[in-house]
């Protein structure tokens, strides 16, 4: 019989960061370290691999910082949406450690500080952060603590990049690197199936 899995997750997330040029000006743009929150669901075709589908909820804020000071321009809030194929190299009843590959989706909102924003950019900008497609590279162990509960530690690199722009007509959109390393800890209940 396969065996399914619904399970929750918290992680530590950890973006990259980027630069852009703004009037002339190299500017970093930082996100701040932060936690996220998810479910998952994961389907074991054998002992040897399985394919894990994730959704999680992140909010930090973005900073703009050049010439020794630094913004924080808006709120943050990114929803991604993953599919993970996992291939399990040592078959075992208490551990079982993985490898992944996948893809997904970013819903991505910045909530613009119109104060900061308005001293950068000028009266009533906003500035906006496209939903976007992303890569993923995956490492973990799931610890079975009894037959159909597990514990779980995840790590991922994410590759992902999303489209920048201003309300204003001076400013050019740019594709800012959302790269991140996430860290997480979860539980999972196995059930088995047909």
């Amino acid at each position: 019989p396969r065996k399914s899995g619904f399970g929750a997750r918290i992680s530590y997330v950890t973006y990259s960061g980027d630069e852009l040029t703004l009037y002339g000006v190299a500017v970093d743009v930082e996100a701040d370290i932060t936690t996220s929150f998810g479910l998952n669901y994961t389907y074991l075709f054998n002992n040897y691999s399985s394919l894990e589908f994730s959704i999680d909820y992140i909010n930090t804020d973005a900073q703009f910082e050049a010439l020794g000071y630094s913004l924080t321009m808006g709120e943050l809030t990114q929803i991604p949406v993953l599919l993970t194929l996992r291939l399990h190299p040592a078959a075992s009843t208490k551990a079982k450690p993985y490898l992944g590959v996948g893809l997904g989706y970013y819903l991505n909102n910045l909530d613009t500080d119109s104060t900061n924003a308005a001293l950068v950019y000028g009266s009533g900008a906003e500035i906006d952060v496209d939903d976007s497609f992303g890569f993923h590279v995956n490492g973990g162990v799931e610890f079975f603590i009894a037959e159909n509960y597990s514990f779980n530690l995840d790590l991922k690199y994410i590759l992902n990049k999303a489209d920048a722009d201003v309300n204003i007509s001076s400013f050019t959109a740019e594709e800012m690197s959302m790269d991140a390393v996430v860290v997480g800890v979860g539980l999972k209940y196995y059930y088995w199936g047909s």
